[in-house]
C-alpha cells in the first residue's frame, strides 16, 4: 500500500498517447476488414430456414443461371413451404450503383421487410419498383417517381414508377425490388432462366438430397406455368450445375473460393494486432526504465521486484483501458464517417460497434503493457 502511495510514473501520459495510436490503428483494420466481409455475406439475405438454390460453377451471386423451371419441382417436393424465384443484377439509377432484385410475390412471404409507404408488389406484368428506404434517400424518390433504370451486363435501360418505399435490414434496404422480368431483361437473359431460387422450407421435413434429385429432370411441354402466370419450358439441369445451400452460408461459400473465411480473417486480424501491439510492448519498457530512479530505491530497501512491477502495472490500468476504449470508438467514429458512399459489391458498407472486439482489444493491449512491464529488469 506505501509503494502504491509513493510511486509517482512518469511519462504516464506518452504511455497512453502510444496506447490510443496503436488502438485507433488495430481497431480501423479490424472493424474494416470485418465489416466489408459482413456486408458481401449478408447479400444472400440470410433468413431461418430458407435455402438458396444456385449456380455451383458461376464465380460471383450475379453471373449464375439456374432454370426457372426448377421452380415446379420444388414447389412439389416434400418440406417446401414456398419457392421464391429471383434475379440479381447490378444497375445504375441516377448516376447511383445499386443492386436490382426480381422478384415475385412470393419474395415477401419468405423475407422480411415493413412497407413505410405505398403498396406492395402484385402483379410481375407491370413496370413498377419498390425501393429500399436507405436507396430512396440516396436517389431522392418517393412514391409517385420514375425512374430510368440502367442495366450494368448490357446497353439497355427499363424506365420504372416507384409505388412503395421499404425497410429492411442491410443490405436490402439498399436495394430496388421489381418484377422477375424486368430483372431478366437488366440482366440479359431468357426469361426460362434466373439467377437464384430461395426457397422456405419445414426443416422437419425438408431433405437436403431433394435438390440433388431435381437435376436432371424434364418439365413436360413448353406450355406448363407456374403460379399461372410464370411459363416454363422444358429444361434438363446437368448433374452438379445446380447446388442449394442455406442463405447464411450462402455467400460465405462464393468468399471461401477467394480464401476469405471467418478464420482467415480472424487469423489475419490477431497477427495484425499483435505486430502492432509491440508498439504498447516497447513503450511499456520505457516507461518502467523512466521509473529507474524510484524502481532501484524501493529495491534497496527490500521491495520485492514482482510487487514494484505489480504496482507499476495497476497504476497504469485505468489509463490503459481508457486510452484502448478511446482508440476503438475513435477508429469506429473514423471509418463510419469516411466509408459512407463506399461500395462493395454495389452495397454500401455498415460498420457494426461490436462490444465483443472492443472487450477482446482492451484484454490485448492491457496483456501487452503486462508483457512490456514484466519483460524490464529493474536492476539494469
Amino acid at each position: 500500500m506505501r509503494l502504491w502511495r509513493y510511486l509517482k510514473l512518469r511519462g504516464a501520459t506518452l504511455f497512453y498517447i502510444a496506447v490510443l495510436l496503436t488502438s485507433f490503428y488495430i481497431s480501423t483494420i479490424v472493424l474494416s476488414v470485418k465489416a466489408a466481409y459482413d456486408n458481401v455475406s449478408s447479400l444472400s439475405l440470410p433468413e431461418e430456414n430458407v435455402y438458396v438454390i444456385y449456380d455451383r460453377k458461376s464465380s460471383t451471386p450475379f453471373t449464375g443461371l439456374v432454370p426457372l423451371a426448377l421452380t415446379a419441382n420444388l414447389s412439389n417436393a416434400e418440406g417446401v413451404l414456398e419457392v421464391s424465384p429471383e434475379v440479381v443484377v447490378p444497375v445504375r439509377i441516377r448516376s447511383q450503383y445499386l443492386v436490382l432484385r426480381g422478384v415475385t410475390p412470393s419474395f415477401f412471404k419468405i423475407t422480411k421487410l415493413e412497407l413505410v409507404e405505398g403498396a406492395e408488389l402484385r402483379d410481375i406484368d407491370e413496370y413498377v419498383a419498390l425501393v429500399g428506404v436507405k436507396a430512396a434517400e440516396a436517389l431522392g424518390v418517393s412514391v409517385g417517381d420514375r425512374l430510368i433504370v440502367l442495366s450494368v451486363f448490357r446497353s439497355i435501360y427499363v424506365e420504372l414508377e416507384v409505388v412503395g418505399v421499404y425497410r429492411a435490414d442491410p443490405p436490402l434496404d439498399g436495394e430496388v425490388i421489381a418484377p422477375l422480368p424486368v430483372g431478366q431483361w437488366l440482366r440479359g437473359v431468357d426469361y426460362s432462366y434466373v439467377t437464384q431460387i430461395r426457397i422456405m422450407i419445414d426443416p422437419e421435413r425438408f431433405d437436403t438430397s431433394t435438390i440433388t434429385e431435381i437435376q436432371g429432370e424434364h418439365i413436360a411441354g413448353g406450355e406448363e406455368t407456374w403460379k399461372g402466370f410464370i411459363p416454363l419450358r422444358a429444361v434438363k439441369v446437368k448433374p452438379g450445375v445446380v447446388g442449394g445451400t442455406s442463405s447464411r452460408r450462402f455467400m460465405e461459400g462464393y468468399l471461401a473460393r477467394y480464401g476469405l473465411d471467418p478464420i482467415s480473417i480472424n487469423v489475419a486480424s490477431i497477427t495484425t494486432a499483435v505486430l502492432a501491439g509491440l508498439t504498447i510492448v516497447y513503450a511499456a519498457i520505457v516507461i518502467v526504465m523512466m521509473q529507474r530512479s524510484q524502481t532501484v530505491v524501493f529495491t534497496l530497501v527490500g521491495a520485492k521486484e514482482a510487487i514494484v512491477k505489480t504496482t507499476i502495472i495497476m497504476k497504469l490500468l485505468a489509463g490503459t483501458v481508457l486510452a484502448s476504449v478511446a482508440g476503438f470508438l475513435l477508429a469506429y467514429t473514423y471509418l463510419d464517417v469516411s466509408l459512407k458512399g463506399v461500395k462493395i459489391v454495389y452495397h454500401g458498407i455498415i460498420v457494426g460497434l461490436n462490444p465483443e472486439l472492443l472487450a477482446l482489444e482492451v484484454v490485448i493491449v492491457l496483456a501487452l503493457t503486462a508483457m512490456g512491464v514484466a519483460i524490464c529488469r529493474l536492476d539494469e
